[in-house]
């Protein structure tokens, strides 16, 4: 899996550290809260599961009425989601 890397600078302009971040955090979060695998958001979607896979890995985008399908299985708003 790809992970995107974040530069933190100090004041003095020096890299105190570089941190991994995993995109869509917020989703993967909510299908391990309700036990979801990809293939099950696949499913709701109307997707295959590697482009679920694609997408929460930042390599493919979200079309809006993706999000929008989320947002109401999932109870959040759209922001939320991609937060």
């Amino acid at each position: 899996m790809m992970y995107k890397q974040l530069n933190f600078t100090n004041e003095g302009g020096d890299n105190m550290s570089k941190k991994k971040e995993k995109p869509f955090k917020v989703i993967r979060c909510m299908l391990f809260d309700r036990e979801m695998t990809y293939s099950d958001l696949a499913k709701i979607l109307g997707l295959s599961t590697p482009a679920i896979s694609k997408k929460l890995s930042g390599k493919s985008q979200w079309k809006l009425l993706e999000l929008q399908i989320m947002s109401r299985k999932f109870g959040k708003t759209i922001d939320e989601l991609v937060s």
